[in-house]
């Protein structure tokens, strides 16, 4: 194909369409700093340079670092039970939210560690915005609880001081308040996976199809608890999903949108990354 610029041939293309053809350009081995200059004549508005940078980066590489989570309390965590699970995968997940007393003077989730990661150390922070002589405690797991002293009107933050790193599990999380006025609190879970590519609990080969995949992705030669993970071309982790059982395992993608991501899937002591396609 001539390697001039042919936006005049793509004229009546739409973006999905151009997109779908960088990344056959790009699976077709042509050089990578090439392809970029090349395809950005395809469109010269700034959004499809920005779909093409994107679809670029995971098609060459496939290898975005992960970024870090934040989630914020959206619904009120419940004070009694075990809350929602938020996943972490690294390098941080933060959770936050607010204590309103009486009546929220607790608020419960638990935090998930995959297998083949640990966590490595855990902090939190509380604030007094009213000056109310806030006072409580963040807890991690059974037997590990901050005490938080009266605030009087302050911010205060710390570390948890137990023994680090810890392993994989799903660990119940607290944090709570003798008198609270809408006042903030967060904790921070700083956590390592592997990297690289190793296939120690994987059976050979471990099997992932259909590639491209419109709906549904099944996953063959997997033969210990692992979790799949769908991570878009920013780092962003958009989809996970444990397996628990061994055989052909199937995946619903149908919510997925269009483009090119990069999967994982972790193990105990073991991840494998390779790129996968999403269209329809």
């Amino acid at each position: 194909m001539d390697r001039d610029c042919f936006s005049n041939r793509l004229s009546g293309f739409n973006q999905l369409l151009a997109a779908k053809l960088s990344y056959y350009l790009i699976e077709n081995k042509a050089e990578t700093s090439s392809a970029f200059s090349y395809l950005l004549c395809v469109h010269k508005t700034t959004l499809m340079k920005k779909h093409l940078l994107a679809l670029v980066l995971a098609a060459s590489a496939c290898a975005p670092s992960l970024s870090a989570q934040s989630f914020v309390e959206g619904s009120d965590f419940p004070s009694t039970g075990t809350g929602p699970a938020f996943i972490t995968y690294g390098p941080s997940i933060t959770i936050s939210g607010t204590l309103n007393t009486p009546g929220d003077g607790q608020d419960r989730f638990q935090v998930t560690i995959p297998a083949g990661c640990q966590v490595t150390s855990v902090s939190w922070t509380m604030t007094d915005t009213a000056n109310l002589s806030v006072s409580g405690f963040a807890q991690f797991g059974l037997n590990n609880q901050e005490n938080i002293p009266p605030l009087n009107g302050s911010f205060a933050n710390g570390p948890f001081l137990m023994p680090f790193p810890v392993s994989s599990g799903t660990y119940d999380c607290i944090m709570g308040a003798n008198v609270a006025a809408n006042d903030s609190w967060s904790m921070t879970f700083y956590s390592d996976c592997p990297t690289g590519i190793a296939t120690v609990n994987f059976a050979e080969p471990a099997t992932v199809y259909p590639n491209p995949v419109a709906d549904v992705l099944y996953l063959d030669g997997i033969e210990t608890e692992s979790e799949f993970v769908l991570i878009n071309a920013l780092g962003e982790i958009v989809f996970t999903q444990t397996i628990y059982a061994a055989g052909i395992q199937a995946i619903d993608l149908s919510g997925i949108a269009e483009g090119v991501y990069c999967y994982e899937l972790i193990a105990e002591g073991s991840r494998i990354r390779n790129k996968l396609v999403v269209t329809r």
